[in-house]
């Protein structure tokens, strides 16, 4: 679906995005899963550095080509 959307530039920087920052997405998964399912202590850096990639992505996200 994310195909039909987008042109192919685009699809390749989200391709990008994901493959550069992979380890991050893991972080935010884990982080959401842990406040529903488990308790977990994160420190200060730790989370600081999970919103400060939030701030990034949604940037990115505003900056996407969406084909109308």
């Amino acid at each position: 679906m994310i195909r039909t959307i987008l042109d192919r530039k685009e699809a390749e920087r989200i391709d990008g995005f994901i493959h550069e920052y992979r380890r991050l997405l893991v972080g935010l998964e884990e982080a959401y899963l842990a406040s529903r399912c488990l308790f977990r202590i994160y420190e200060k850096y730790e989370s600081e550095e999970l919103v400060g990639f939030i701030k990034e992505m949604i940037k990115f996200v505003e900056n996407l080509k969406v084909k109308t």
